[in-house]
């Protein structure tokens, strides 16, 4: 069963149970509110995405208390962003979490 549940993401998943979730597919603008904070048109250097890793320490946190045993995660991003994303989880990929 698929249910879609439209709000503030880190509001909204507190109201889901733990261990309930078989995967999480997200393809969110990673560097749209990084460039537009910063007034700028493009991301120049990996430090300008910084700004993200508080919000993505926060999803960390509820993935984690979310997802099944084993449960994929899948996260488009583009080419710059996934460097930020493999520092925040690689303590899992250590531990063949993801």
């Amino acid at each position: 069963m698929i249910k879609l549940m439209q709000g503030d993401c880190l509001e909204r998943m507190k109201e889901i149970p733990d261990g309930s979730v078989d995967m999480i597919l997200t393809d969110p603008p990673y560097t749209s509110p990084t460039v537009h904070a910063f007034g700028r048109k493009v991301v120049n250097r990996l430090s300008d995405l910084a700004i993200q890793e508080f919000y993505f320490s926060a999803i960390k946190k509820e993935w984690g208390r979310l997802l099944k045993p084993n449960a994929p995660i899948l996260v488009f991003c583009d080419d710059v962003y996934s460097a930020v994303l493999m520092g925040l989880f690689y303590e899992w990929k250590q531990k063949k979490k993801i």
